[in-house]
Formats: C-alpha cells, sequence, structure tokens
C-alpha cells in the first residue's frame, strides 16, 4: 500500500513547522540574543548553548529520512522541556517568554505529529517494502 497522500503531506507539513520554531529559537541561542534566558536557567549561556546545539540536531535528523522519527521525537522532548520551563521552571511567561511558551507549544504539537505520521509511515513502509524503494 502506498503513502496516502494527506499522510505524506502533513508530514512535511508538521516537520517544517516544527523545525521553522526550532530553528528561531536555535538562532539567538548562538548569536548573544538569548541573554535574557540565560540569566534565568541554571547553567546560563552553557545551558542555553546546550538546548541550541540540540535544536539543531532534532532539526536535522527531521530531514533525513532513516532519522526523521528520531528527531521528531527528539524535538518533542526538547520542547516538552521548554513547556515544563516555563509553566513549573525558572523562566516563567512574563514579557517575550510568553511568546516564547506559545511556540513551544505549537512546535511540541508539530512534532508529536511529525513523530507519530512518521512512525505509520514506517509502519507501511516495512508492511510493503517493494512500493517504496
Amino acid at each position: 500500500m502506498a503513502h496516502t497522500k494527506p499522510i505524506v503531506v502533513g508530514h512535511w507539513i508538521s516537520r517544517v513547522i516544527a523545525a521553522g520554531i526550532l530553528l528561531m529559537g536555535a538562532m539567538p541561542k548562538f548569536t548573544g540574543g538569548a541573554a535574557a534566558l540565560a540569566e534565568k536557567l541554571p547553567g546560563g549561556s552553557a545551558a542555553v548553548t546546550a538546548i541550541g546545539v540540540a535544536e539543531l540536531i532534532a532539526v536535522v535528523l527531521m530531514f533525513v529520512p532513516k532519522t526523521t522519527l528520531v528527531g521528531s521525537g527528539l524535538a518533542a522532548v526538547i520542547m516538552l522541556g521548554a513547556i515544563g520551563s516555563h509553566v513549573a521552571g525558572p523562566v516563567g511567561m512574563e514579557g517575550d517568554f510568553a511568546t516564547m511558551f506559545g511556540m513551544a507549544v505549537v512546535a511540541f504539537v508539530a512534532s508529536v505529529t511529525a513523530s507519530v505520521l512518521a512512525w505509520r509511515r514506517g509502519i507501511r513502509i516495512m508492511a510493503n517494502p517493494k512500493t517504496h524503494e
């Protein structure tokens, strides 16, 4: 059975949304634009840089066909950590952090969607590998 078009399109859309938000979040972490975040997180700028590296790794993995499920899963875990740090952790939701929280929620939903669709596509490929050479 071939992939249904809605699943393929949904998988691409969810990966692009998640990757776009992760990239928008990662770039300031490398350019010094995340100083306010570094002040709030334990570990300071080292923690911010590590999060940025993890975000970039997740984005790359999402678009490598054999690792898309791993990348989407990693992105979901990173965004779950971001949501937790806003809701119950040191970051909070004052000012620009409220917008960052909203973006983390959207990225989390997109990452989970991408993970589920990657898993469904993988199940279909394993069931009938000759149709997906």
